[in-house]
């Protein structure tokens, strides 16, 4: 037969005891631990702003910006920077994201005169600071009635590595930003890959990029923008951060 076992009211009481003192003690340890975060976002943001031209080449940045030949658009805690230029009649944009920038290891593409990539094979001890930035870029270039290119390529130690050369009849599809253009851009032949294509038509259409601007500069430029974005970013998304878990100093309660 089933005997309901009765607690004994001391147990009861020194189970309540026992969590109203936990709970106090964590009490305790989440104002410490926010503290401590609170301090440490002032460490790192300090430390960011002080390094924030560290291994960056502030001269060429400075430089590229005053020729005035590409403006620079961009929005505050977007990972995503635009660069647009006119050359003559045509529209040329360029879109590369922090999200899209990958560190390389040692063994970083190389870039020969055609755009294409070789891939330099080495057991010798890399330091780390050769260890290259790749940056995922895509240009488009809209023609007044013939339509657009699309040119996928990542800027890689200072050059670009071209993917693939894409063309539509519509230049709506290449510029324009919601569900259906995307839809339609999917669907656009795929091009085949620029290292598979004939050697004069690889340096013919490297000659007709270059003109447009599309050379080593602008390659190193956006490298060099992406690590000095990548931390101005990343200082706003720390006081953001710290913003969003400020300690209310009048109710003493954590903001939520």
């Amino acid at each position: 037969m089933f005997k309901l076992k009765i607690p004994n009211p001391a147990d009861l009481t020194n189970v309540v005891a026992g969590t109203v003192t936990r709970t106090a003690q964590l009490g305790l340890n989440v104002a410490q631990l926010v503290l401590n975060l609170h301090q440490t976002f002032h460490s790192e943001i300090a430390s960011l702003r002080k390094n924030i031209n560290h291994k960056v080449d502030v001269e060429l940045v400075d430089k590229f910006k005053k020729t005035g030949v590409w403006q620079i658009h961009e929005t505050t805690g977007s990972s995503e920077i635009t660069l647009t230029r006119t050359f003559h009649a045509e529209k040329i944009t360029l879109v590369f994201s922090l999200s899209d920038t990958e560190q390389l290891g040692p063994n970083i593409p190389t870039i020969d005169d055609t755009g294409s990539a070789s891939q330099e094979q080495t057991t010798e001890h890399v330091d780390l600071d050769d260890i290259g930035t790749a940056v995922t870029c895509t240009m488009t270039i809209v023609k007044p009635l013939k339509g657009a290119l699309l040119v996928k390529c990542i800027a890689v130690n200072n050059h670009f590595l071209i993917d693939n050369v894409s063309y539509t009849d519509d230049a709506s599809v290449a510029t324009r930003k919601d569900a259906e253009a995307d839809y339609r851009r999917s669907n656009i032949y795929i091009a085949p890959q620029f290292d598979t294509l004939g050697e004069p038509m690889q340096q013919g259409l490297v000659a007709f990029l270059e003109e447009r601007g599309f050379n080593d500069v602008l390659a190193k430029f956006i490298l060099e923008y992406s690590k000095q974005r990548e931390r101005v970013q990343r200082i706003n998304w720390l006081e953001g951060l710290e913003k969003f878990i400020t300690k209310d100093q009048g109710s003493g309660l954590i903001a939520t």
